[in-house]
C-alpha cells in the first residue's frame, strides 16, 4: 500500500510539474495513451437523489449548454482542488 501511495504522490507532483527529476516517470498521459477509456479511473459516491436531480438541472441551465454531467462534475472536483490548494487535476478531453 504504501508504495502505491507514493506512485501516486509522485504522479500528482509530475501533473503540477513540482517533481524532482527521481521522482518523475512517465504518467499515462505522458506515454502516449491519451484519454481513451483505459486511462480513466472510476471515482463514485452514493448521494441522496436530489443531488442528480440537481446536477440535471445544472446540465439544462442555458449557461452549461453543451456540457455533459462528467465536464460538471470536473468543474466541481477541480473548484475543490483549488480550495484545498491541490492541483486541479480534473481535466476531461472537449472533443467528446
Amino acid at each position: 500500500m504504501a508504495n502505491t501511495l507514493k506512485k501516486g504522490a509522485a504522479q500528482l507532483k509530475g501533473l503540477a510539474g513540482t517533481a524532482t527529476a527521481e521522482e518523475k516517470e512517465p504518467t499515462e498521459v505522458q506515454a502516449g495513451k491519451g484519454s481513451d477509456a483505459k486511462s480513466t479511473v472510476l471515482i463514485g459516491a452514493h448521494f441522496p437523489r436530489a443531488v442528480r436531480r440537481s446536477l440535471a438541472q445544472l446540465q439544462a441551465d442555458p449557461r452549461n449548454d453543451g456540457k455533459k454531467i462528467n465536464d460538471l462534475l470536473a468543474e466541481a472536483l477541480n473548484d475543490l482542488f483549488a480550495k484545498y490548494n491541490v492541483p486541479q487535476t480534473a481535466n476531461l478531453d472537449k472533443e467528446r
